[in-house]
């Protein structure tokens, strides 16, 4: 489906499961939760946010990634490393 959608400029976006993001491979916008975007990078959650996306973009070929963090807000990450906070 991310193949047909990218084929056509409709962007994807995906609010992941389990730890294993490779699936996304091509998605605009991935969009963990701050569990799963821990999990994923397999990182400690004394890494910091930053070092989790730069993980996470060095495993999945997406654009944007949007962390939820609940009450603290969004996070929202490019590949060339600008951070927005929400």
């Amino acid at each position: 489906v991310i193949e047909m959608a990218k084929v056509r400029d409709i962007p994807v976006i995906v609010d992941p499961k389990g730890d294993d993001f490779s699936r996304y491979q091509g998605a605009t916008v991935l969009k963990p939760n701050l569990q799963e975007a821990y999990a994923a990078a397999k990182l400690s959650h004394a890494s910091s946010l930053e070092q989790v996306a730069e993980a996470l973009f060095k495993k999945v070929s997406i654009d944007l990634l949007m962390i939820t963090r609940s009450e603290a807000g969004i996070s929202l990450f490019s590949r060339d490393g600008c951070r927005f906070a929400f």
